[in-house]
């Protein structure tokens, strides 16, 4: 198996910033992975190696462009809670809070700052 690229995750709604930041982190040797929101990056689709068993095996959900690898696959049809959940914010000084749950689980959030 050849050494993959390190990935990025960038998420900015602003069109030209992404295409600038994603052009120089891509010639800096990165796979940039774009989403435009923090919820939009927190459903992307995810993936995992499973080493509890011989042999190692790869897991993912469905909607990733996975390498070619030595591995089994096992394909998931959509978001599934074995992937983990996350809940996240983020705050800047213009906008305030963007919160963000997985929609792998249940839960939600609540941003005081749009009551």
């Amino acid at each position: 198996m050849s050494r993959e690229r390190p990935r990025v995750l960038l998420i900015d709604d602003d069109r030209d910033e992404v295409q600038l930041l994603s052009s120089r982190l891509t010639n800096a040797g990165y796979d940039v992975v774009v989403a435009a929101t923090l919820k939009a990056a927190i459903a992307h689709p995810r993936v995992h190696v499973d080493t509890s068993g011989d042999p190692v095996k790869l897991k993912a959900e469905a909607g990733l462009d996975l390498p070619d690898v030595d591995l089994p696959v096992t394909e998931f049809p959509g978001p599934v809670m074995y992937f983990g959940g996350v809940g996240a914010a983020v705050y800047d000084d213009a906008g305030g809070f963007d919160v963000a749950a997985d929609p792998r689980r249940e839960g939600g959030v609540f941003n005081p700052g749009t009551c």
